[in-house]
């Protein structure tokens, strides 16, 4: 276990001290002098390496841990969190939401962090990553032609086909937000899947996809997630 350095920490001197607790560790997180995993100096310590009282430190504590940034262990003190914490991602989709004027704006920001993380997957995904790709969507041509289908089933194979583009970029944080982005659009690509026809179409465009990432090739990624999206509005619109 490796605890953090105290000298990490500078003491606070503006009036919104709480404010100043929270932004010391941002900036320690962001310099790396703080790390995933580690354990934070003791609440005594932190007192008088920040010059603050004991109330403060903990009311920021507090906060931190609601926002997902650091994790109280029974009886072992306090750490910065190993994960990224649905606490930090689902504030985010609620703000994207809200600030989104129209569905418009949504699309544009999905298209932007579809082709980010398609691109990088396409840098960095192995032969087993595409292996994976590749079974998947053999499993959804297979389940296409069950005459029972169920939509929640071939929404979930949808989801199991992007996540596994999104493990092969190897980034956490661009995985929890095109985990977030998916479930934004869970309805429209459940409308895209709701026919037969569609569903054949979906299964294609993961072909398509698949093989652009085959190619590593940035700009053939990029064609095929923008047609993909655009695919995917046109059957929206028809359904």
């Amino acid at each position: 276990m490796i605890d953090a350095d105290l000298n990490a920490f500078q003491a606070i001197q503006r009036p919104r001290v709480v404010d100043d607790v929270i932004q010391t560790i941002q900036q320690a997180l962001i310099r790396g002098d703080l790390q995933s995993g580690q354990r934070l100096p003791s609440e005594a310590k932190l007192v008088q390496q920040l010059g603050v009282g004991r109330g403060t430190v903990r009311e920021a504590t507090k906060m931190l841990s609601a926002m997902g940034v650091v994790e109280s262990r029974q009886g072992d003190g306090t750490y910065i969190c190993d994960t990224i914490s649905p606490k930090v991602i689902n504030p985010l989709l609620f703000t994207v939401l809200l600030e989104s004027k129209n569905m418009e704006d949504l699309y544009e920001f999905r298209r932007m962090v579809d082709i980010g993380y398609s691109t990088l997957a396409a840098e960095k995904a192995t032969a087993a990553d595409f292996e994976k790709m590749d079974a998947l969507i053999t499993e959804m041509e297979a389940y296409r032609e069950v005459e029972a289908r169920d939509i929640e089933t071939l929404v979930d194979m949808d989801f199991r086909f992007h996540h596994a583009i999104l493990e092969a970029t190897q980034n956490p944080l661009m995985i929890k937000i095109g985990q977030m982005l998916m479930e934004m659009f869970r309805e429209t690509i459940k409308q895209s899947v709701s026919t037969i026809g569609g569903v054949r179409w979906t299964v294609s465009q993961h072909r398509r996809l698949l093989e652009a990432l085959r190619s590593r090739d940035a700009a053939q990624v990029r064609e095929a997630v923008i047609m993909g999206l655009q695919g995917s509005r046109t059957r929206q619109d028809d359904v």
